[in-house]
Formats: C-alpha cells, sequence, structure tokens
C-alpha cells in the first residue's frame, strides 16, 4: 500500500493540468484509472459534482468591471499574447482592434441595464477604475499599437501599421475616453457605498453562499470555513511552538530569530515535486470531509 501511495504521489501536477480533458475522459470511461487517481485532489475535483453559479439569476454579469478585469485590463493583455507571424495573424489583430470600441459600447450596455434593474457593485470596487480607461486615452492606445510598431514581421507593413494607426486614433481611444465619461458623470453616482452584496441585494446571502460553494468546492457557511482556518492556525503554531522547544529554543520567538530568509529558501528548493504533492494530498484530506456531495 506505501509503494502505491508512494506511485500516484509522484504524478507530475503538471501532467494533470497539461491534459485535463484527457485525463477527465479517461476517468468517465475507466473506473479502474479513476479509482487509482482519486486520492490525487486535481483528479478528485474532476471526479466530484460540478458546481456553477447562475448568474443571469443574480445578474452579476450587470457588474462587469473592476480594478482587476473589463476592457481596460483585459484587452490590452489578450493583445500582448496575440501573434504576428502570417498574414492571417496579422489581420485578426487589425479585425480585433476594430471591434474594441464595440466591446467598450457593450460595457456601457450592460452597465446601464445594472443602473435600471439596481444590480449594482459597491462604489469602492469602481475606485479608479475611469482612471485606468482614461490611461489608454492619455498614452495615444500605446497598449494596443506599441507591439505592432515594434514587430519585426515581414508581415507586418507600413500600410499595416498605419491601418492600425487609424483605427486605435478613430475608433479606440474615443471608446475608451467614452467609456470613462460614462463611469464619472454616471454609472459612479449611482453606486451604493455598502460593501457587502449580502446587505445591496435580496438574494445577496443566497448569492454569497453560492460563490462559497463555487470557490470552496463544500457546503459550508462562510463562518464555518473561518473557523476551520481559526483552528488551523491554532494547530499550526502549536506544532511551530513544540519543535522551537525541541530545538532549545525558549518561545516562537526566538526561534523565529533564528531562522533566516535564505534557510527557508533553501529549505523549499530542497523539496521534490513529490514532496509538495504529498503535502497536497494530506491538506486535501483534511478538507475531504466538508467537500460538495
Amino acid at each position: 500500500m506505501v509503494g502505491a501511495k508512494r506511485q500516484q504521489s509522484s504524478i507530475p501536477p503538471s501532467y494533470i493540468t497539461n491534459n485535463l480533458s484527457l485525463v477527465a475522459s479517461l476517468l468517465a470511461t475507466s473506473p479502474l484509472i479513476a479509482s487509482l487517481l482519486a486520492p490525487l485532489p486535481l483528479v478528485a475535483s474532476l471526479l466530484a459534482p460540478q458546481v456553477y453559479v447562475d448568474n443571469s439569476k443574480y445578474e452579476s454579469h450587470l457588474s462587469c468591471i473592476n480594478r482587476l478585469e473589463g476592457p481596460q485590463t483585459d484587452l490590452p493583455l489578450y493583445a500582448s499574447y496575440l501573434p504576428l507571424n502570417t498574414a492571417a495573424e496579422v489581420s485578426f489583430y487589425l479585425d480585433f482592434l476594430s471591434n474594441i470600441s464595440t466591446q467598450n459600447s457593450e460595457v456601457i450596455a450592460l452597465l446601464c441595464q445594472g443602473i435600471t434593474s439596481k444590480s449594482l457593485p459597491a462604489k469602492c470596487s469602481l475606485d479608479g477604475v475611469a482612471s485606468q480607461f482614461l490611461s489608454h486615452v492619455e498614452n495615444g492606445g500605446n497598449a494596443f499599437l506599441g507591439k505592432l510598431i515594434d514587430s519585426d514581421s515581414a508581415h507586418v507593413t507600413e500600410e499595416v501599421k498605419n491601418s492600425a494607426k487609424r483605427i486605435v486614433t478613430e475608433q479606440v481611444v474615443p471608446s475608451f475616453q467614452e467609456v470613462a465619461d460614462f463611469l464619472t458623470s454616471t454609472y459612479a453616482p449611482s453606486l451604493p457605498t455598502e460593501i457587502a452584496s449580502t446587505k445591496r441585494h435580496p438574494w445577496g446571502k443566497e448569492y454569497y453562499q453560492k460563490c462559497l460553494e463555487f470557490h470552496t468546492t463544500t457546503t459550508l457557511t462562510c463562518e464555518e470555513i473561518h473557523d476551520i482556518g481559526l483552528k488551523e492556525v491554532k494547530r499550526i503554531t502549536e506544532e511551530m511552538k513544540r519543535i522551537a522547544e525541541a530545538e532549545g529554543h525558549k518561545d516562537l520567538d526566538s526561534y523565529k530569530v533564528g531562522i533566516g530568509k535564505g534557510d527557508v529558501e533553501a529549505m523549499i528548493e530542497g523539496w521534490s515535486e513529490a514532496t509538495v504533492m504529498d503535502m497536497s494530498n494530506i491538506n486535501f484530506a483534511r478538507f475531504a470531509p466538508h467537500r460538495s456531495t
């Protein structure tokens, strides 16, 4: 049994991550493979019933931007990954630029629906977002033009660069200005100052619990999850104290002083992938009884 467990732990996490569709199909067609791989956390999550949050019911899609996501952050990132090695790829990039203004218009439309239905995020979640949109205006859309201008691809001709500049100047930049103006003059003044969704919406508590279930794969309440965290901190702290005393330290503080950052980094570097998997399996076992069924 020990040998079998060690063999399961030696499966690289990267293999499963990079082959999720293959693993999922194997799990569905082979009970034997499923039973062998079940102890691995990622596989166990594939075997578990999937939890979905009905966004149409809670209208969370109407709160479609914040400081971390939206056209102002997502589109420049997406643009940075688009290749420009072939004529087809360059053509796609120009099409992508041409549709940015459409996406910004759709964002405004969704936010207007949110105002009408009073499905609104907390005001603080939009702090600085208008400035993010304005940054694309102030730098002339360089986040979308930079890689094209600097490209050494034979397919990025001067004609292509001029077309891109025209699209960004005439369409992209004005659309970011439009969103920034809308956020400042119309949307932000409509937002509630209350942070908790449980208090902002009649369905807030239900939605919050559904999100917890989705993100934690459990049916525990936030209070129960927090209690687990407190117990784990207490357990780990007691274990640290025991180790410190065993090594001759009078308390935990003196033990911490004796450990240099380099020592910790060296210890982590020495961990094998199997060791990391073993630790993952141990932690997963602690929470397995609380998983959704």
